[in-house]
C-alpha cells in the first residue's frame, strides 16, 4: 500500500494528470466553440422595421432598373398563377410599409392554392427582398414578387399612350398609375385585383369569375374586382380601356377609376340591375365601413359582424397619417389576419 502511494505521487502520476486535464479541457472548449457556430449558422436575420418615407409626385422610378432585384414580368418564364390575386405597388418606395404588408399576408393566408402576386412599378433591391417585412410574405409559398416596366407593360395595349406619354403631365401620376394598371393586369391575365390599404376576411373561392362591388349604392369601386381574360370578363376591360384612352382627364383624381368602371358599367346594365355575367356586391361585402366613418377602424372600440363581410377596406388617401390604436377593430382585423406581418411590427404597426 505505501509502494502503491508514492507511484501515485511520482513524477510521472503528475504527468499523466497534466495531460488528462489539458485534454478534458481542449473536449470542453472544442464542443462549446462548436455549439456556438451552430447556433449562429442555424439563426435567421430578423428582418428590420422600415419607416417609409412620403409618396413622391414624379415617375421617375418607373423607368429606372438600379440595383433592381425581382424578375420582370415581361420575362416569358413569369407566370401569374391559374387562380391569382394581384397588389400594385405604384408608389416609388421600393418596398411595402406594414398595412400594405398586412393586406397581402391576409389574402396568402386565406388562399394557399393561388397565387398572391404583389407587382412593384418600382425597383426593389436585394437587400430590401431579403431584409425587410417582404422576409415574411415569401415564406408564404404563394406570395411572388414582380417587377412591372410600364412602358413595356403598356406596349400594343389600348392605353398604350396614356401609360408612356400622357401620365408625365398627370396632376397625380402615381394614382392615374393606379387607376389604369389593375385594369390593364385583370386584361392581360384575368384574375383579383385587391388594393394595399384592405384586409381581406374570407376565402373568394365560391365567388363567379367576374363581379366587382359598390362602395356605396349608386357607386362601385375599384378597390376588388375580378375579370377572365377572355369571354365576358375579357369584353369588360377592353371596354373600360376604350373608355380610358377617350376620357382620360390628367387633372382630375377620380375621373379615370371607379367613374371610368361606372361610365362602362351605366352603359350595359343602368343601376347595376340585371347584369348579365357580373355579380355585383353589395357595399357591406367589401366596404362595410363608409369612408365618410373611417376613423371607427382606428379608435379604440370593436366591431360587429367582423368577419361577415369578404373584405375590409382602410381608406388609406384619408387614414395614412392615423395612429392606429392598439384595441381598435384595425387591430383586431390584423391580429387574427395578418397574425405574422402584426407580430413583426408590434406597437408599431400601421406607423
Amino acid at each position: 500500500m505505501g509502494k502503491l502511494s508514492q507511484n501515485l505521487s511520482g513524477p510521472r502520476y503528475l504527468l499523466i494528470s497534466f495531460f488528462f486535464s489539458f485534454g478534458c479541457l481542449y473536449l470542453i472548449l472544442y464542443f462549446y466553440q462548436n455549439h456556438l457556430e451552430l447556433e449562429e449558422t442555424s439563426t435567421t436575420i430578423k428582418p428590420q422595421i422600415i419607416h417609409w418615407t412620403k409618396l413622391k409626385t414624379n415617375l421617375d422610378c418607373y423607368y429606372s432598373v438600379q440595383d433592381d432585384a425581382l424578375p420582370s414580368l415581361e420575362n416569358e418564364n413569369f407566370s401569374t398563377g391559374d387562380k391569382a390575386i394581384f397588389f400594385h405597388e405604384t408608389s416609388c418606395r421600393g418596398g411595402i410599409n406594414s398595412r400594405q404588408a398586412c393586406a397581402i399576408e391576409s389574402a396568402a393566408r386565406l388562399h394557399p392554392k393561388w397565387q398572391i402576386n404583389l407587382l412593384f412599378n418600382s425597383p426593389v433591391t436585394e437587400y430590401i427582398i431579403k431584409n425587410s417585412n417582404l422576409v415574411k410574405l415569401l415564406k408564404y409559398g404563394n406570395v411572388k414578387l414582380g417587377r412591372l416596366k410600364i412602358n413595356q407593360y403598356g406596349k400594343g395595349t389600348i392605353v398604350e399612350d396614356i401609360l408612356t406619354n400622357q401620365l408625365k403631365q398627370s396632376a397625380h401620376p402615381i394614382e392615374h398609375a393606379a387607376d389604369i394598371l389593375r385594369i390593364v393586369t385583370l386584361h392581360k391575365f384575368g384574375g383579383v385585383y385587391l388594393d394595399t390599404d384592405s384586409i381581406l376576411v374570407r376565402n373568394l373561392e365560391a365567388l363567379p369569375p367576374n363581379w366587382i362591388a359598390k362602395e356605396e349604392d349608386s357607386q362601385v369601386s375599384s378597390g376588388a374586382m375580378a375579370f377572365t381574360k377572355d369571354g365576358f370578363g375579357r369584353n369588360l376591360t377592353t371596354a373600360i380601356l376604350i373608355e380610358l384612352r377617350d376620357t382620360f382627364n390628367p387633372k382630375s383624381w377620380s375621373y379615370n377609376g371607379p367613374a371610368a368602371i361606372k361610365r362602362v358599367l351605366n352603359r350595359m346594365c343602368p343601376n347595376y340591375t340585371n347584369c348579365k355575367d357580373l355579380e355585383v356586391f353589395s357595399p357591406k361585402d367589401f366596404y362595410p365601413i363608409y369612408y365618410t366613418k373611417h376613423k371607427f377602424y382606428f379608435e379604440n372600440g370593436t366591431l360587429t359582424n367582423m368577419e361577415h363581410p369578404y373584405m375590409h377596406h382602410m381608406w388609406n388617401y384619408l387614414t395614412k397619417d392615423l395612429k392606429i390604436e392598439k384595441y381598435s377593430p384595425y387591430a383586431a382585423l390584423a391580429r387574427q389576419f395578418c397574425p405574422t406581418i402584426y407580430k413583426m411590427y408590434g406597437d408599431q404597426f400601421g406607423e
